[in-house]
């Protein structure tokens, strides 16, 4: 009913005035360009949608066909047009505005109504540039290696790709997060669900890949082709390599097959998406839902290549310069629409059906999709963007967006719909009694599941080289701020959940047996591509590791895989463990009080997050619901305790023992300073030396072997200053050098005031802990007069303060200049007294 009142208000804005105050269903002069440029040029948003509806209703497809790329250009902002302005909506700031534009850009909105027109005539194609694409994909391109997924679609010129209607949308759609005119606006979404990019994204997700075991929902009959009629009844030869991968996984029989292995004899392709339905018409399928899974496969196809196919890991071939141009870095909001997509997914796959019967020969077609959406769209793309992220992205706490996408797809059993609706039912049943739900922790992992097993079998490297990859990263991090803190226990956690690690230990033992009989060197011949053919292994053994090897063959054919569980990982784990110690000391030693933690020990005891900033696990949005975690500034101790016990209990090592404050322990006391950083056999920095010179724990004695004077101008000096006093002291050293150098070497009183007044020569290492004389000092540098130290902003500051207390308090000139006179009489005469004195008891104890 409300869809019907909303389509009846639509109608009634058809006669929506223009700006010269006719109405467009009047003037019959405008062209259809001239009406949908000016519907586009209304300056509010909620009138753009309203007139733009009426138009698109009452355009042909062929009509459609001439306005659509201009439209898709106006909408998210390409060809310097500023567009909707979809990455800043928000339900929160324009709630009417944020209603209409998902309404007519969702799934069910006029403009997919008009893309669905449009895909009724086979023969409809647009133009995307090639150049827009991945850059993983146009070096595919540059090789001649096409992937399965632009078979067909290349045009005469080689310079754009031809795509029917939907794809043309689905690619605008995902190109707009790495349009790189867009990516400086891409690092605000600090709550996905209210934005209206991410809530796009949520509603494509839900109605294409739906889990609540409903089917895709079909094109309405009125846009739809009818079905071209056949008098013979053999079968067509024609195979759509867009749509291949499912349609292979279908007629192979065998669930453990690679869908992704085709059959080459059969190369003759049909890039029309209805020829697919009619192929299932042919052959007696059900195409009322068979014929509609093509838009999801593609869909998740789409995403994947321009979200995660912008980095390689190979980097042979490449001169440095082209490595830096083509190195992306993602934006946080397209690390979080990432995150977006694996959960989903996640909830998708658990979704399918569990009746693997031998007998069941024709399983759905969307659970097919189901079964295979991961493994093999989702898994190597992803590894490389991890992958990369790991290695390049800065060492601050933004990386916890990459890390929170890793830790969602190692852990599938968290997105359960049924596990959801459990932790729903008992979240609002203890919020009832008054407790704090365990909502959490009843999404573990059972081990008695096989498909835990099997995900955990078919990712090892997803789980033990990023771990190995995510280590460093920490050891250069300080783990006594709290963010840091949270994040390593964050990886603890997870990787200490009871019977992950006895699981992980033997999915890794059984694929280095099999990386030991020289499988993978088979990998590393193959392709690399994500959407072409690959090698298959006969067996249930090799299966499971098949797609171990396709990621390992991604880091190229010199990678040494070093298992997680084995001297390396134990060693490497060790020195994370020495690092956590450090920081708890050094929190110890702090000792200070956040004011911040009052604010949130509060918050925990009333439980306001259910009232104010909690989300509902509701069905249909649950993967924009973030789940990473509270954020308590004041309880980082409490995060590396509990980091320790975990990784000490999931790789069996002994953990450190309590760290004291005193001198041997602190890290931030001088001695621990003094002592040179942890090196190997061979002098180089490890991982632990490179923690303890990061973060001021431990350095090399250098030592300034130059001229003094002449040491490069620090941050806090003048640099006019520096160069004038040099200049004068200079002047005044050359002229009474000797005068200098004889009245510095005096032993008597007189010898004492000149060295308040003059440097010291500078002196060798060896002989900076003796006292200072003339025989152990350089040659080429004798005593001599710096003013440097008055051209620190400090002392700036300090003659300045000087001057202005001696004004207020009525001192002339000639007074002030009489104090500084006095006071530097005195500091030479004292200072000298005190100097004279000390070097008298230094020759009697000598003696």
């Amino acid at each position: 009913m409300a869809g019907q009142r909303f389509q009846n208000f639509l109608s009634r804005r058809s006669d929506a005035r223009s700006p010269n105050g006719s109405t467009l269903s009047r003037n019959n002069s405008l062209t259809v360009h001239d009406k949908i440029n000016l519907a586009c040029q209304r300056p509010f948003l909620k009138q753009k949608c309203y007139e733009l509806e009426t138009i698109l209703q009452r355009l042909t497809s062929k009509e459609l066909h001439s306005i659509f790329p201009f439209l898709l250009d106006n909408i998210f902002g390409y060809n310097g047009k500023l567009g909707w302005g979809l990455h800043q909506l928000t339900a929160f700031s324009n709630p009417e505005d944020f209603h209409v534009v998902t309404t007519f850009l969702g799934p069910e909105g006029a403009l997919m109504n008009a893309v669905y027109k449009q895909q009724a005539d086979p023969y409809l194609k647009f133009d995307f540039l090639l150049s827009n694409l991945p850059n993983q994909v146009k070096e595919n391109f540059e090789r001649g290696n096409i992937p399965v997924f632009y078979q067909n679609k290349l045009n005469r010129s080689l310079t754009s790709l031809q795509l029917n209607p939907f794809e043309y949308f689905i690619f605008n759609f995902a190109y707009f997060i790495v349009c790189p005119a867009n990516q400086k606006f891409f690092n605000n979404w600090t709550t996905p669900e209210e934005c209206c990019y991410p809530n796009l994204l949520d509603r494509y997700l839900c109605f294409l890949l739906p889990y609540d075991g409903r089917p895709v929902p079909p094109i309405p009959a009125g846009l739809t082709s009818p079905t071209l009629s056949q008098s013979s009844g053999h079968s067509p030869s024609y195979r759509l390599p867009q749509y291949g991968v499912l349609y292979d996984y279908l007629q192979s029989g065998n669930l453990e097959r690679s869908p992704l292995i085709r059959d080459e004899a059969s190369s003759f392709y049909n890039s029309s998406p209805s020829m697919y339905g009619q192929y299932q018409l042919l052959h007696g399928g059900g195409a009322s839902q068979e014929g509609e899974t093509w838009r999801s496969e593609v869909f998740v196809q789409i995403l994947v290549e321009f979200w995660l196919n912008q980095n390689t890991l190979t980097t042979q071939n490449k001169s440095l310069f082209r490595q830096v141009q083509e190195n992306y870095i993602p934006s946080l909001d397209h690390v979080r629409v990432v995150r977006i997509l694996v959960k989903h997914l996640h909830f998708f796959s658990n979704s399918a059906s569990r009746d693997l019967s031998p007998y069941k020969q024709s399983p759905d077609t969307l659970d097919g999709l189901k079964r295979c959406v991961i493994p093999l769209l989702l898994q190597k793309p992803l590894y490389v963007f991890l992958r990369h992220g790991f290695d390049h992205w800065p060492l601050d706490v933004s990386f916890r967006q990459i890390l929170e996408v890793w830790l969602s797809y190692i852990q599938p059993w968290r997105y359960d719909a049924d596990a959801i609706l459990r932790e729903s039912q008992s979240h609002h049943s203890m919020i009832g009694l008054g407790q704090r739900s365990p909502a959490r922790e009843q999404r573990a992992m059972k081990v008695e599941d096989e498909r835990w097993r099997k995900f955990i079998s078919e990712n090892v490297p997803m789980f033990t080289v990023l771990f190995q990859e995510f280590v460093p990263r920490v050891l250069r991090q300080d783990l006594s701020n709290a963010k840091n803190a949270l994040m390593v226990f964050r990886v603890a956690k997870v990787f200490g959940q009871p019977h992950l690690a006895d699981l992980l230990q033997e999915a890794e033992d059984q694929l280095m047996e099999a990386m030991n009989q020289g499988n993978l060197q088979k990998s590393f011949s193959s392709t690399s591509s994500f959407l072409s053919s690959s090698q298959s292994y006969q067996g249930h053994h090799h299966h499971h590791h098949q797609h171990n090897f396709q990621i390992l063959a991604l880091e190229g054919p010199d990678y040494v895989y070093k298992p997680l569980f084995g001297p390396m990982g134990e060693y490497q784990v060790t020195q994370l463990l020495q690092v956590i110690g450090q920081a708890k000391a050094i929190l110890s030693s702090l000792s200070r009080v956040q004011l911040s933690g009052i604010g949130e020990d509060i918050s925990d005891w009333l439980n306001l997050d259910s009232w104010f900033g909690g989300h509902s696990p509701t069905q249909g949005h649950a993967a924009l619901i973030d789940d990473m975690g509270p954020m308590h500034t004041h309880k980082a101790g409490t995060y590396l305790d509990q980091t320790s016990k975990f990784l000490a209990k999931t790789f069996q090592v002994q953990p450190p023992e309590a760290v004291d404050t005193d001198d041997r322990q602190d890290p931030y006391s001088r001695k621990q300073r003094h002592l040179p950083p942890d090196t190997n056999e061979e002098g180089q920095l490890t991982d632990l030396g490179r923690h303890q010179m990061a973060n001021g724990f431990r350095h090399f004695e250098v030592e300034y072997l130059g001229d003094p004077d002449l040491q490069p101008i620090r941050t806090y000096e003048s640099a006019t200053l520096v160069r004038l006093l040099f200049r004068v002291c200079s002047v005044i050293n050359q002229k009474y050098g000797n005068e200098i150098t004889e009245w510095y070497l005096r032993p008597d009183y007189r010898g004492a005031v000149a060295k308040q007044y003059f440097h010291a020569p500078a002196v060798s290492p060896r002989s900076r802990k003796k006292p200072s004389t003339f025989v152990s000092c350089r040659l080429d540098h004798k005593p001599r007069l710096s003013l440097r130290f008055l051209a620190s902003y400090r002392m700036i500051f300090y003659i300045f303060l000087f001057l202005f207390f001696a004004h207020l308090l009525g001192f002339s000139v000639h007074g002030v200049i009489f104090m500084v006179l006095v006071y530097i009489l005195l500091y030479g005469l004292i200072g000298g007294a005190v100097h004279y004195m000390r070097q008298d008891d230094y020759h009697t104890l000598s003696s």
